[in-house]
């Protein structure tokens, strides 16, 4: 049983029953892996009312720029934070670096969420997130000195 509900979550880690591979024996009542294809599977124990596994997909964008940084390689982070590597659109690629930019109507998509709206008047910027991010993958700004 625990197993085929580890099965369940494959998408959401990012493999598919292909990368995981097969039982040589496989303990019995175990049925052959099937990946999940339709809306109704379950993304980490949740069951979407929608197709979201593509939106899904940028935590494997987070988990990247997680391992990059952890090798202080800050090329393959900004590359990884501006332009996308998992999480696909109709045109192009879902980052995270959109997620502290978009705007809706020329406004910043989160204006009027509480703390959206106190951070950018604190910092004096609407999009306040993603200049720390870039500064500090540029070595920038506040990050300038840092080694």
């Amino acid at each position: 049983a625990v197993v085929a509900e580890l099965q369940t979550v494959y998408n959401c880690l990012g493999v598919n029953c292909a990368d995981i591979g097969a039982y040589a024996a496989a303990p019995e009542g175990l049925g052959l892996c099937t990946d999940p294809i339709d809306p109704s599977s379950k993304i980490a124990g949740y069951l979407p009312e929608t197709e979201v596994t593509t939106h899904a997909k940028i935590d494997l964008d987070q988990m990247k720029m997680e391992t990059t940084t952890d090798a202080f390689d800050w090329a393959g982070a900004k590359k990884v934070y501006t332009e996308g590597e998992f999480s696909e659109k109709t045109s192009s690629m879902r980052t995270l670096q959109g997620f502290s930019t978009a705007t809706k109507d020329g406004q910043p998509k989160l204006a009027g969420q509480k703390y959206f709206d106190m951070y950018r008047t604190y910092w004096n910027s609407a999009t306040y997130a993603d200049d720390f991010v870039m500064q500090g993958l540029d070595k920038t700004g506040i990050f300038a000195s840092a080694s």
